[in-house]
């Protein structure tokens, strides 16, 4: 098994849900080469960061799309009661930007990058402005 490999394979353990040990016993067991081995050993910890981080933007999704949800319900809603209520009068109100938004916050794929891409680049965006603050206060 080549590196490439077994790293694609100790990401997909690390999102099913295992811990370290049980990783790093599958690694053992794949590979005795210590040249495919002690890379991917170091990256277990990476997937399982990764993994961590990627739970808690499911999170962040799933509140996000209860909020869209949200607007988007209250926003018809009103739309159609004040359709009813002001019919006799000639006009009623569209809540066009509850509707818009709460349909673009519904939805989680507009705008967003999904699972563990969005999680790396959030990672890397976190260490470069580290590095960037330690030489400018340094």
């Amino acid at each position: 098994m080549t590196t490439h490999q077994l790293i694609a394979k100790i990401d997909e353990l690390a999102f099913e849900g295992k811990d370290y040990d049980e990783i790093k016993a599958y690694v053992k067991q794949m590979t005795k080469d210590e040249e495919v081995l002690k890379p991917a050993l170091i990256h277990i910890d990476r997937a399982l960061i990764d993994y961590a981080m990627a739970k808690r933007e499911r999170g962040k999704t799933v509140q996000q799309m209860l909020l869209g949800g949200t607007l988007l319900l209250l926003g018809i809603i009103f739309t159609v009661f004040t359709y009813f209520k002001l019919e006799q009068q000639g006009y009623f109100y569209v809540w066009i930007g509850a509707i818009v938004s709460g349909a673009l916050r519904y939805s989680p794929s507009i705008g967003q990058e999904k699972g563990l891409n969005k999680v790396r680049k959030r990672v890397k965006i976190g260490m470069i402005r580290t590095v960037i603050r330690s030489t400018i206060f340094s």
